[in-house]
């Protein structure tokens, strides 16, 4: 886990917390201001780097829209259910988790 907040540094530790047949939950954490976004699977979590910063809601408002233009849906489609104004979140993704994995590349 990195954490810096005089580096500026996001990364965000995604671990799959519930799934059905329609939608996925996944639980994060998430660091500040990255050089550029990225998602990258390291063992059991995924790291995804954000460029904004954590004020005025930006990082989750780009962690939405970046990760759901990843997934190939609508950003209505993606929805933080929890932690909106912490580190550690819990996204709500509408589609199952097999097509989460593909679109992602993850294992």
């Amino acid at each position: 886990m990195v954490q810096s907040t005089n580096n500026h540094i996001l990364i965000v530790y995604v671990m799959v917390v519930v799934t059905n047949q329609d939608a996925t939950r996944l639980k994060i954490r998430v660091k500040t201001r990255a050089n550029k976004f990225k998602i990258v699977q390291d063992d059991d979590a995924i790291i995804i780097h954000v460029k904004s910063a954590p004020t005025k809601g930006k990082a989750n408002q780009e962690i939405i829209k970046k990760l759901s233009k990843s997934l190939g849906i609508s950003s209505s489609m993606l929805r933080i259910v929890s932690g909106a104004t912490s580190t550690d979140k819990t996204l709500e993704i509408d589609l199952p988790i097999e097509q989460v994995k593909q679109k992602l590349d993850l294992k």
